[in-house]
């Protein structure tokens, strides 16, 4: 798609759809360029051109969505059976992101009544007709520096065993199953080089351009497992069972422990002790000066002041994506935990790459094949100067990025323009003391 023009789904290759089922849903994908960025407030539109059936139950509805945000409910209970005239829907271009977008249409249509079986119509229920359109407003040649925009030039061929593995033939095997899962790109394919690498090879890994180190990997990676219970010995003189053998401890309680703040208990002076002197330092001066900085800091950009080794503290996952080196626009390593399914890798590849969230540098893939994304606060970046109608639209995008800084340097310019004004009052002044 491209921005600044109005585009019909047809040209998009989408026939009409059509619904004919009680609970229907259509996702219609598009993308757009790889470095189109609007993450201000301006209006996109969707001209909806549609109809539905003659006496549809009371609440019938039609949710239009865009990457899984409502932008409109309709009403399909009243003024049916005809295609009604193009509907205006204005959404906010934020909404979108560069790459693959989806729109979807979902309807719901209970039965009458709402509790009864659902009769089967023998018309179709809903038509969105493909002469519909779509039109995204332009923005300046721009990116948000992450992951995504490194996924979207990812080509399946990109995807290899580094060179000197210990485990070349066997990494080699496990790229190619990814790739095979991995969706092709067209638009500037091939520039990116996806490593993909064992534990045995976590070496390899250029660590030293990151503050991480390999045992931080290993942890998230590699977590170890409880020690296996074992039964206590009995104690000398304990209890045989029936068949000789001693009965082991049982492994519950049926006797609540003593309250410690029962009377007759007496406190732990080093525990009362200790819990003042973490409530001091929990409301002293520094402390809140440090947590209201930390606030202030945490919501005046987009993204987390945390390092990558705080950020991975605490978690588990079954693979880290990570680009070491912010410079090198084409180069991501991936590394992989015990028992994870090459294909599966794939398929959450291709979900982090149509995912708006994936603005960061290193992301973790959880067991349920969702991703956690690490997004260090960097600054959107242009490509190109842009003409003067595209600067505001890039001033725009810094703005949304960080209102807090963009309105102290909206101030530091306004207060360094009133110097000039108030130089030349100075002397000017001093000129009539003269004389």
């Amino acid at each position: 798609m491209r921005p600044g023009e109005k585009t019909l789904l047809s040209d998009l290759g989408i026939a009409d759809v059509v619904g004919n089922t009680h609970y229907f849903r259509r996702d219609l994908p598009f993308s757009l360029p790889a470095d189109w960025l609007l993450m201000a407030n301006q209006k996109a539109r969707l001209d909806l051109h549609y109809g539905f059936a003659r006496n549809l139950p009371h609440g019938a509805i039609l949710l239009v969505k865009v990457n899984d945000e409502t932008i409109r409910l309709l009403p399909l209970d009243q003024n049916g059976g005809e295609v009604l005239p193009v509907l205006p829907v204005s959404f906010n271009a934020n909404l979108l992101h560069p790459g693959r977008n989806t729109l979807s249409f979902e309807m719901m249509v209970p039965g009458n009544p709402p509790d009864g079986a659902c009769p089967v119509r023998r018309a179709d229920l809903l038509a969105v007709l493909n002469d519909s359109s779509l039109t995204i407003p332009p923005s300046p040649s721009m990116v948000l520096p992450g992951l995504a925009a490194v996924l979207l030039r990812l080509d399946p061929s990109g995807v290899i065993a580094p060179e000197g593995a210990i485990e070349y033939k066997k990494l080699a095997q496990d790229a190619m199953r990814i790739a095979a899962k991995l969706a092709p790109v067209t638009e500037m394919s091939g520039t990116v080089r996806l490593q993909v690498v064992g534990l045995s090879d976590f070496g390899l890994v250029p660590f030293e351009k990151t503050d991480l180190s390999l045992n931080t990997v290993q942890r998230v990676l590699f977590p170890l497992n409880d020690p296996p219970q074992v039964a206590a010995e009995p104690a000398p003189g304990g209890t045989p069972a029936a068949n000789g053998r001693a009965t082991s401890t049982p492994a519950f309680t049926l006797v609540e422990d003593a309250d410690p703040e029962a009377p007759g208990q007496p406190e732990d002076p080093a525990a009362v002790g200790g819990f003042v002197r973490d409530l001091w330092q929990s409301f002293s001066p520094s402390a809140l000066l440090a947590h209201e900085y930390r606030l202030l800091r945490e919501s005046s950009f987009v993204g987390t002041s945390q390092s990558l080794p705080d950020w991975l503290e605490g978690r588990r996952g079954q693979a880290l994506l990570l680009r070491p080196d912010f410079t090198e626009r084409g180069e991501l390593w991936l590394m992989l935990g015990p028992g994870v399914a090459p294909e599966a890798i794939g398929e959450a590849l291709n979900r982090l790459r149509v995912a708006s969230m994936a603005q960061g540098e290193a992301a973790l893939l959880q067991a349920d094949g969702s991703w956690q994304v690490w997004t260090p606060i960097r600054p959107p970046r242009m490509l190109t100067v842009p003409d003067a109608g595209g600067m505001r639209t890039a001033l725009g995008n810094y703005a949304s990025w960080s209102p807090l800084l963009f309105t102290l340097a909206m101030l530091g310019l306004t207060l360094l323009s009133a110097i000039p004004a108030l130089l030349y009052v100075l002397l000017s002044r001093r000129g009539r003391e003269e004389r």
